[in-house]
């Protein structure tokens, strides 16, 4: 259940943040800059582009996890849980944590300069606790509905790249955000 609890803490990102600027942050022997660089070179690719980009370096965690995994999944979740699962299709996580130094400094790099095609981007986030977590969320709409959400996540030691597909209102994810389960149904 880390997994919800994490992308239920993305969510509250999402909806109840303003964006914030990167904030520079310092480099030493044992961890990776996460520094995010602002530059005019920015780089458009689609989300199955991003995620083969790094699905391949050495030691990454690709876990996809189809609608048969999400209905094992939600068997063993709570009701509020439930609800929202079933407004979700499929989950794919890309764990970059074990990755080499520079594997994790690519994944920064181009996540800084990155635009994803068809999404649009809904959070670029510091932690304000931590100045090194960073969050980027970037989201496909149709119509009234979050399809897709792309999650990038990154501080000084893990690299995350979580995609959620499924038909979610925006008062869902405020729900599921805010724990109100019983107006996520």
């Amino acid at each position: 259940m880390k997994t919800i609890q994490w992308l239920m803490l993305c969510m509250v990102a999402l909806f109840a943040t303003p964006a914030v600027h990167a904030q520079e942050t310092s480099d030493n022997n044992t961890t990776v800059g996460v520094e995010e660089v602002q530059t005019s070179n920015t780089i458009y690719m689609s989300s199955d582009e991003l995620f083969d980009t790094f699905k391949d370096c050495d030691q990454a965690d690709d876990i996809e996890v189809n609608s048969f995994m999400l209905g094992l999944a939600k068997m063993a979740a709570p009701r509020e849980e439930r609800a929202f699962l079933n407004k979700i299709k499929s989950m794919r996580i890309l764990d970059l944590t074990p990755c080499s130094k520079e594997d994790k400094e690519k994944f920064v790099k181009l996540i800084s300069t990155l635009e994803l095609t068809s999404f649009e981007p809904a959070v670029n986030e510091c932690d304000d606790e931590n100045e090194n977590d960073r969050v980027r969320i970037y989201i496909k709409i149709k119509g009234d509905n979050v399809t897709e959400m792309i999650i990038a996540s990154w501080d000084e030691k893990e690299c995350h790249l979580l995609q959620i597909k499924g038909k979610l209102s925006i008062s869902d994810i405020e729900a599921a955000a805010n724990g109100a389960g019983s107006s996520v149904m």
